[in-house]
């Protein structure tokens, strides 16, 4: 099957779709009601709130977690984050003694959650929110069932989003607007038959996932083994410049002709939000005019092309600072956006070792160094990535450890595939 994300993300869109098929199956569309289930509202069955206020003076170097929306969206997707933000312990009880806390089963969501990003708590840790950025659904479980209740508002809000949420800047959701929300009510022993579904699938999806782990590994620890430390260069191999191994290394492009939108059809425009860590993600693409695109040919990409994305918090989970891919031409010659560099070698130096030299551990801690500054948000500059310290094995050990990681993507796609046609089958999960 053919797929324009990663295995791992392949894997996790597979499960999801399973869940969403059998929510249909069992609930029908909750955009209609088609069951005739006993509905509601949101604001009628549960209490819709946020936080108080906690001010930027407030804020200490350990104590508390704070989440702002983009932790609560962390969590939500991948089940973690990385906290950016803390308050002192007693601050923390003085605002819980007037808002209370979020307990086990409410469920949380960013003000700005297009893609459904709803976190439901499952830990006693305490953390507080950020007023306003952060809604807080006070979830009576005695009626409905949190997981179910957080896959039916996914699929209503995604499905709504940019016709329900407000905003002069930007389109985000109100509380007024989530209390406002139809909720279908289906027995409780029903809505608990799913979210037990819920449990067999994320049992599976963490066994293929783990897998997937495996043949990860296998890639970096091979590289560590032909190669060594790419930074310390243990193994006493030349060094040279990125920059004097290129033939091309620069900014992308922004939008040309002071355009500051894009078009339904054209040329495609590759934003950093489709660059991720040795790999592309095209399932939201840009477009801009192709007339336009003419103007800025001398950023387009073709196969072995490595981008490198210039933005982002240097300690959040799957942070767009310096996420790196090799393009393997999968949409043909597209253009970038000046949210990321283009990086062209020359010939007889092999993309794909360097996207993994790039990729490796030592030299993600090495491009950390390169993003000074005093808050999270990072910016990495070009005269850094002209620097960037590149060792140089013979091309025949390159090509060999290209060679190896092309055999293990092979093997990777062998097994997303059986996983894909089992699931079809229905022969696995229960």
């Amino acid at each position: 099957m053919a797929s324009n994300l990663s295995l791992e993300q392949s894997v996790d869109k597979m499960f999801d779709d399973l869940v969403k098929s059998r929510f249909i199956e069992i609930f029908g569309d909750v955009l209609t009601n088609e069951k005739g289930w006993k509905s509601s509202t949101l604001g009628s069955i549960s209490d819709v709130t946020s936080s108080r206020r906690v001010f930027s003076q407030d804020f200490v170097n350990e104590g508390i977690p704070f989440y702002r929306g983009s932790e609560i969206a962390d969590l939500s997707l991948n089940g973690y984050t990385v906290p950016q933000y803390y308050i002192t312990h007693d601050l923390y009880e003085s605002l819980i003694a007037v808002s209370g806390k979020p307990e086990v089963g409410d469920i949380l969501l960013p003000s700005i959650c297009s893609k459904g990003e709803l976190w439901v708590v499952d830990t006693k840790e305490p953390f507080y929110i950020k007023d306003g950025r952060v809604l807080w659904i006070k979830v009576n479980q005695t009626e409905i069932n949190s997981l179910f209740l957080k896959y039916m508002l996914k699929e209503y809000i995604v499905n709504n989003f940019s016709s329900m949420a407000s905003g002069s800047t930007f389109a985000e959701m109100k509380i007024f607007l989530l209390k406002d929300i139809p909720v279908i009510m289906p027995p409780l022993e029903l809505q608990e038959k799913f979210v037990s579904f819920i449990d067999q699938v994320d049992k599976s999806k963490f066994i293929y996932k783990q897998l997937v782990s495996k043949y990860d590994g296998l890639v970096k620890s091979r590289f560590i083994e032909m190669f060594g430390n790419p930074i310390k260069n243990d193994k006493g191999w030349i060094v040279q410049p990125l920059s004097s191994l290129c033939d091309k290394l620069c900014n992308g492009s922004p939008l040309p002709n002071g355009n500051t939108s894009y078009v339904k059809n054209g040329a495609i425009y590759l934003q950093s939000s489709n660059v991720w860590r040795g790999f592309f993600d095209f399932s939201e693409l840009h477009y801009i005019p192709l007339k336009d695109e003419e103007t800025i040919s001398d950023t387009r990409i073709r196969y072995g092309d490595i981008l490198i994305t210039r933005t982002g918090r240097i300690n959040t989970p799957d942070s767009s600072l310096a996420r790196i891919a090799m393009y393997r031409d999968e949409l043909g010659p597209v253009n970038i956006s000046n949210a990321m560099f283009l990086v062209r070698l020359k010939s007889g130096i092999s993309p794909l070792f360097v996207q993994y030299c790039l990729l490796s551990e030592p030299y993600r801690e090495y491009i950390k160094g390169c993003c000074p500054g005093g808050t999270d948000k990072r910016n990495l500059y070009i005269r850094y990535v002209e620097q960037f310290p590149i060792i140089l094995p013979p091309v025949e050990l390159q090509n060999k450890f290209a060679h190896f990681v092309q055999q293990v993507d092979k093997s990777k796609r062998m097994m997303l595939d059986s996983v894909h046609s089992l699931l079809l089958s229905k022969e696995v999960i229960i």
